[in-house]
């Protein structure tokens, strides 16, 4: 399964401060063909604009041209992620306390069984969402480079 994506497009660096930079994106051109259509970056708008940390080595200037490259998770994969794994872990808890306590099955046992494979699947989501990005979701400036190498 693919978690998500890494999508490149090219703005205009605004502003540089310590915090990061601001780069605004063109509404035309600069636009990868596999970006055209998410604008998740603002870009096609009026303000399209996006913060961008600055990482140590990278040295912009305002009006400089740069690569902004960040990670867009998979809506489907995120959903399974968050939702599929803790509703199953709960159902797991479920079928544990109803094998473990025959003939429990409205007792305060099941429930806290099913609760108890809810918490350990909420938990998993959240170290599943932290293992997939760790730190991959923050946009990155990248070289502004005609050969740039294709987003993967």
């Amino acid at each position: 399964m693919q978690w998500g994506e890494y999508q490149t497009c090219r703005g205009e660096v605004e502003r540089v401060d310590p915090q990061g930079v601001t780069v605004r994106f063109r509404a035309t051109g600069g636009l990868s063909e596999q970006c055209a259509g998410c604008r998740a970056c603002g870009a096609g708008r009026p303000e399209g604009r996006m913060r961008v940390p600055l990482s140590a080595g990278v040295a912009v200037s305002p009006g400089q041209t740069v690569a902004v490259r960040r990670f867009v998770a998979d809506p489907m994969a995120a959903a399974v992620i968050v939702f599929g794994l803790p509703v199953a872990l709960m159902l797991a808890g479920l079928l544990a306390a109803v094998a473990l306590h025959p003939g429990s099955a409205g007792s305060p046992a099941v429930f806290l069984w099913a609760l108890a494979g809810l918490a350990l699947g909420v938990l998993l989501a959240r170290l599943a969402d932290a293992a997939v990005h760790h730190g991959a979701a923050l946009p990155r400036i990248v070289p502004d480079d005609s050969a740039l190498p294709p987003a993967q």
